[in-house]
């Protein structure tokens, strides 16, 4: 908390000393001038904000009254400008990050990964989500969401920081008050959490919840999801085009590892989205009710909640993918293939679904008694 405190303030300071030190910026008039001109008369000379109007009378009383007149409408002009710009504190956090990368990442090295982390918190909250109304429990969602969907904790981390940088800022150019800034959770520690898998009592009931709510599409997105161990943003970039109905294929084009790949569906795979499959190949196939990610983990906090489960953070969407994944290797598929199969680049990513059996390790015991004989 003291060290968000301390960030935003001196991202203020900072901020400051570069206002009061840029011409283009200065807040009050430079004293204007008037200049006696060799050919008689006198010229007015007044700059402000960058900008300079000069006039020229025949006397030095006109010329006095000249340059009063040019520093008030200077006034006048800075003050609308202000009074128009302190009117927003309605700031969404998609303009917050254009501001943040426009006044202080701009021409850094750090430009797209600030852009990055920062349109993971867009996509959580929606792009039209005020920048005041996060809070310290709405961002705790967040980090949960986060390492549901196997983000490092220390990249979240990086997250929190930008968020506090795009505060900071705000508060400098006057879109945000000081009272309105949260205090957000504390860093996360670097410790793995198990991973969160539904149940087949809760699966039933997702997708009975989601039938008779009138979410047909959702309910077979969900089912297809776990059967293909594919991410939300997977399944929403999926076109008609990448469905191979008659052979049982699908083929998930730039997914997170970038790898594109063609795999089997299963029955129940294949029936679910038998339904949404265009005849035009360029169509989305699963975008039928419109639902945006944020939009989505509402709908999910709501059967949740009936469950009695509104206090499991870490059951989210991307459970189907974990769902998926762990019945695959309880079935004694191989690591190698499960890789293939869901996308994972590294052997580490998939072995936390192999739970082994122990019973089975009497196995290796005897092939070394054997050995030694």
């Amino acid at each position: 908390m003291a060290d968000q405190e301390r960030e935003i303030n001196h991202e203020a300071a900072r901020q400051n000393q570069v206002t009061t030190t840029n011409p283009t910026t200065t807040t009050k008039p430079m004293p204007g001038t008037i200049r006696k001109n060799s050919n008689g008369g006198y010229t007015v000379d007044v700059s402000m904000n960058g900008q300079r109007k000069t006039a020229k009378c025949r006397l030095k009383k006109d010329a006095e009254k000249k340059k009063s007149e040019l520093i008030q409408s200077f006034r006048r002009s800075y003050e609308g400008k202000t009074s128009t710009s302190r009117i927003r504190l309605d700031m969404t956090i998609e303009e917050g990050q254009k501001l943040a990368l426009d006044r202080h990442y701009k021409d850094m090295a750090s430009y797209d990964s600030v852009q990055g982390g920062l349109n993971k918190i867009i996509y959580f909250y929606g792009k039209d989500f005020k920048l005041k109304d996060i809070n310290s429990e709405n961002f705790f969602e967040y980090t949960e969401d986060g390492l549901a969907q196997d983000i490092l904790p220390s990249t979240l981390n990086k997250h929190r920081g930008y968020l506090v940088k795009v505060f900071s800022i705000a508060l400098v150019y006057g879109k945000i008050r000081k009272e309105e800034i949260p205090i957000l959770p504390p860093r996360l520690r670097d410790v793995k959490r198990p991973k969160r898998i539904f149940s087949k009592e809760e699966e039933s009931f997702f997708i009975n919840y989601w039938r008779k709510c009138g979410y047909e599409q959702l309910a077979d997105l969900y089912q297809w999801s776990i059967d293909l161990c594919a991410r939300w943003g997977e399944g929403q970039k999926l076109r008609s085009g990448d469905v191979d109905l008659k052979n049982g294929l699908v083929t998930f084009r730039q997914p997170k590892n970038k790898d594109t790949r063609t795999v089997a569906m299963t029955k129940r795979a294949i029936e679910c989205i038998r339904p949404w499959v265009s005849n035009d190949k360029r169509e989305h196939v699963w975008q039928g009710e419109g639902l945006k990610y944020h939009q989505l983990r509402r709908l999910i906090d709501q059967v949740k909640s009936d469950l009695g489960l509104e206090e499991d953070k870490a059951l989210t969407w991307h459970s189907c993918r974990h769902t998926g994944a762990t019945r695959i290797a309880q079935a004694g598929v191989s690591l190698s293939e499960l890789m293939a199969f869901g996308g994972w680049k590294s052997l580490a990513s998939v072995q936390c679904y192999l739970h082994l059996d122990t019973k089975k390790l009497s196995r290796c015991v005897a092939a070394l008694e054997e050995a030694v004989k």
